[in-house]
């Protein structure tokens, strides 16, 4: 396992244009929902995006790099390894590292249908 997986706080805070950027995508997916010209069925489908997108970001932030001895942590501790694996395997330009570690950037179909099942009660 690599050094850094370990813990969890090697990641670097969002820049400040990445921040602006995901709130300006946000307030059109909000200014979407609002519009009364689109459909119901398409205003309900953009809401539901917006809400397993919450839900996803929310899990991942907190719970998939919670710091060591945290409840979170404790409780997802397994996964949270992989999951910081992941991130060290992974280059900035998304490609992988030679030797990375399959399983900590798949979803298997259990993680999978749970996300899914969560988003989607959101």
């Amino acid at each position: 396992m690599h050094q850094l997986a370990a813990t969890a706080e090697y990641e670097h805070a969002p820049a400040v244009a990445q921040r602006a950027s995901g709130v300006a995508y946000f307030a059109i997916l909000a200014k979407l929902i609002t519009a009364r010209a689109l459909p119901a069925f398409a205003r309900l489908v953009i809401l539901q995006y917006v809400a397993f997108s919450a839900f996803e970001y929310i899990f991942h932030r907190w719970c998939m790099h919670a710091k060591r001895g945290t409840p979170a942590d404790v409780v997802f501790a397994r996964w949270n390894r992989l999951h910081v694996q992941h991130h060290c395997d992974t280059n900035d330009d998304m490609s992988m590292l030679p030797e990375y570690n399959w399983k900590g950037i798949r979803f298997n179909f259990l993680t999978s249908k749970l996300a899914t099942l969560i988003g989607s009660l959101i």
